[in-house]
């Protein structure tokens, strides 16, 4: 497993670099070779310490990481792009919408070919990721309006102060994610908003953001 995550590691640096060749001479896409290879070389590490998660709810190992596990590490790799499409008229949307694409796929597979601890984890902290990065990407670009990203901040606040209180004080992992509708609609609000419909993005924003979180199978909630 070790080596099959150092594979899509460095398939991952070798696939920026080559979207770092691909936008020069293109002044909308700021692709930094240094700081995408920098936040990959990090979550490659994040991975390599996690790999004992690779277990499902009955306690067995996983021989290898899964399809899920790829979708995850996609938009884990979708983070610095973020800042680099932020000024891109059509490319800051499609890669919103890719990493809410990768969200709703790593769910539907996950749930095909059976959860795992690390998967779980991993998910929830791409999502985390890859939403603050688009944020602050565009709100820096003014293609998010301020009262979107606040609304987003807000609510991932919320979200990881329950979990630190359910992780300290209970002494478990939070047996809990977002509901699928609720990203849909965070995911569609940003998109809009960096369509230039603020408005109706920050509406659609507000409604994922208000919505609570779903309990999760208990075999997958202790740490």
């Amino acid at each position: 497993m070790a080596r099959q995550a150092q594979a899509w590691c460095l398939g991952g640096a070798a696939a920026w670099l080559a979207a770092c060749t691909a936008a020069r001479g293109r002044e909308e896409l700021v692709f930094r070779p240094a700081t995408g290879l920098a936040w990959w070389l990090a979550v490659w590490q994040m991975l390599d310490w996690h790999l004992g998660m690779a277990e499902g709810g009955d306690g067995r190992p996983r021989p290898r990481l899964g399809s899920a596990d790829a979708i995850t590490l996609a938009r884990f790799w979708l983070v610095p792009a973020a800042r680099a499409t932020a000024r891109s008229p059509a490319g800051f949307p499609l890669l919103i919408a890719a990493g809410g694409i990768s969200d709703w796929l790593d769910g539907a597979v996950a749930r095909r070919d059976g959860r795992t601890r690390l998967g779980r984890d991993l998910d929830t902290t791409a999502d985390l990721a890859f939403l603050t990065a688009v944020a602050f990407a565009g709100r820096s670009a003014g293609r998010i309006p301020e009262p979107a990203f606040r609304l987003l901040v807000v609510r991932h606040a919320v979200g990881v102060g329950i979990s630190l209180t359910a992780v300290f004080g209970r002494e478990r992992r939070p047996a809990f994610r977002a509901r699928p509708w609720g990203g849909a609609l965070r995911f569609g609000g940003l998109v809009t908003c960096a369509c230039g419909a603020e408005g109706a993005g920050t509406w659609l924003l507000g409604a994922g953001s208000v919505m609570p979180p779903r309990s999760t199978a208990p075999d997958l909630s202790p740490a």
